[in-house]
């Protein structure tokens, strides 16, 4: 995947994983309508006076109801009613036209233990109908689809290679002044150089990964910036501010991508698509991970898996 195209999973993804209620039931709706143009049928959430029956979007060609959930916080208890009351009334309503039904959530954690003990359940309540559950792999696949207009239309256009290299410390500026609004406590000494395994130690997933890595050929771009800026300790303090904000999101019990996201909105990404700006916080965020500022450090690093010296 080109780094235009990382880009735009990753507005993706964040709106994907961060958004509640109808704005993520719209934002599935529609991807899948682009990805299945005149195949996929988005409904109404509020159909009038009978409602959507049930049904969040039909998938005609498989016969399949989908049915979106994303609060902001999932209780078994309401999520186990939702999904018996939603799939009953989908039986009901579809009855003749449903062959498949779609539970589709955006909890990066996946469902608990509970919830996939009820959807077992309710496989062998409803033999005739095969349930299934829709999260982010399944979505991504659907991404996948999409024709570059409708990605562009859906996500932004792509910054070009071009964009990613002429970044000037303009760009850095509001990113920096964003951050600095925190106005940490004083920061520690700078970290040794990363080792090249500690993507891999962070356990970031294969997109997050190759998207960290479009950063990296802007990392001495923000190291000139600190280095030449009138205030010769704003690079601690940005770091402190970064390290900070970064211990209590893994405090917080967030997996390593979703620390990632939350760092990416904590430095200013715009996710409606102004490329520029978001190209400058990734070489921001790439330059402090790189500083060991942010995410764990391998454990051994030795002088074979350490990256280059600066």
């Amino acid at each position: 995947m080109d780094a235009g195209c990382l880009f735009q999973l990753q507005n993706f993804r964040i709106g994907w994983h961060m958004s509640t209620g109808l704005e993520f039931q719209d934002l599935f709706a529609r991807v899948m309508e682009n990805a299945w143009a005149g195949d996929f049928q988005k409904v109404d959430p509020f159909g009038g006076q009978t409602g959507d029956l049930k049904c969040d979007g039909y998938w005609e060609s498989r016969r399949c109801v989908f049915q979106c959930y994303g609060p902001a916080s999932m209780r078994d208890r309401i999520v186990i009613r939702k999904i018996k009351g939603d799939l009953d009334g989908a039986v009901t309503h579809w009855h003749g036209r449903m062959s498949r039904w779609a539970f589709v959530h955006n909890q990066i954690q996946g469902l608990t233990a509970r919830v996939v003990q009820c959807l077992d359940d309710l496989k062998r309540e409803y033999p005739g109908v095969e349930i299934g559950v829709w999260g982010w792999p399944q979505i991504r696949e659907q991404f996948r689809r999409l024709s570059d207009e409708a990605r562009a239309e859906l996500f932004g256009y792509p910054p070009s290679a071009n964009l990613v290299h002429d970044l000037g410390f303009g760009d850095l500026v509001p990113i920096v002044e964003l951050i600095a609004k925190g106005e940490p406590s004083p920061a520690d000494e700078f970290a040794k150089p990363p080792s090249v395994t500690k993507l891999q130690k962070n356990s970031l997933d294969p997109d997050s990964a190759s998207f960290l890595q479009v950063g990296r050929h802007r990392v001495r771009l923000v190291e000139e910036y600190f280095e030449q800026h009138h205030d010769p300790a704003l690079g601690d303090k940005i770091a402190n501010a970064m390290r900070v904000q970064y211990q209590v999101l893994t405090n917080s019990g967030l997996g390593p991508n979703e620390v990632l996201f939350e760092l990416q909105r904590f430095a200013g990404w715009d996710a409606r698509g102004a490329n520029r700006h978001n190209a400058a916080v990734l070489a921001v965020i790439m330059y402090f991970f790189d500083r060991c500022d942010i995410f764990e450090d391998p454990d051994e690093d030795t002088d074979e898996s350490r990256g280059p010296e600066r």
